[in-house]
């Protein structure tokens, strides 16, 4: 039996000095010239331009740390989180004044801060270390591009970080995953402040429903959007192999079917 296990480099210091002393990456001098003309080559061909930036803030810092290192600095207000986070904050800023610069339409966020059934952490936790950090990746963005759309992306429950997402400048949330949260309870409640992409279970509907369920999936919660509308119907992650290809054919007709 293989075993996987994820390295953390920043697991086993215990100072200040030594994390401060470890190489970070330089974006600051990097030539960045490429991104402008792929940019550009896609906008050419009427696509939409997104700039990449997932593990964002905090799966940045904690897959180096280790979460339980991270949540254990985060707990007693240890500088070293203050540090990590300040530099993985910095060098997220870099990366997206450098896509806003280049003329992307869209930035790609993200950090799962949400679990199967609950958040990863408490409202207290994410509104001291996390929103700021990512309010200030937001506004840098926008200070070269006030339009550009923020898509950000967290798998598991996150209904409690809605309003802050919101307040941090997110545009579009993805994948509401419909395993543990109620689209319609969602939409209704903040329909009107952000859009959304997702709601379709890749847990169940997709692998595990009828074709005329995904259907039925695909419909309803385009009817729950209405006219208000602020949904990018799709599934909730990627398709795994075992989903089967009549449910994959069934969504895209569905989307091409609704006509409300």
């Amino acid at each position: 039996m293989h075993m996987t296990y994820m390295r953390h480099p920043l697991e086993s210091i215990t100072s200040l000095e030594e994390l401060m002393a470890y190489p970070y990456p330089d974006f600051e001098n990097g030539d960045a010239s490429h991104q402008a003309k792929q940019a550009a080559h896609i906008k050419e061909q009427g696509l939409v331009a997104v700039g990449y930036m997932q593990m964002t803030i905090w799966e940045c810092a904690w897959y180096m740390r280790s979460m339980e290192e991270l949540m254990c600095d985060m707990m007693m207000e240890d500088e070293k989180a203050e540090f990590l986070f300040d530099k993985v904050t910095e060098l997220a800023v870099v990366r997206a004044r450098s896509y806003a610069k280049a003329g992307v339409d869209v930035i790609f966020l993200g950090d799962d801060i949400g679990m199967q059934n609950s958040v990863m952490m408490s409202e207290e936790l994410y509104c001291r270390w996390i929103k700021p950090k990512l309010k200030e990746v937001i506004d840098a963005a926008r200070s070269i591009n006030p339009d550009i759309i923020i898509f950000y992306h967290s798998c598991g429950f996150v209904e409690p970080f809605i309003p802050h997402l919101i307040e941090a400048g997110v545009d579009v949330l993805n994948p509401i995953q419909s395993e543990c949260m109620e689209f319609a309870e969602i939409h209704r409640v903040h329909g009107d402040k952000i859009s959304f992409h997702g709601t379709v279970g890749t847990q169940t509907t997709m692998p595990l429903g009828t074709p005329e369920e995904v259907r039925e999936t695909v419909f309803k919660n385009l009817d729950v959007a209405g006219e208000k509308g602020g949904l990018f119907i799709a599934p909730t992650h990627i398709l795994e192999p075992e989903v089967p290809w009549e449910n994959i054919l069934a969504y895209v007709q569905a989307c091409k079917d609704y006509k409300k």
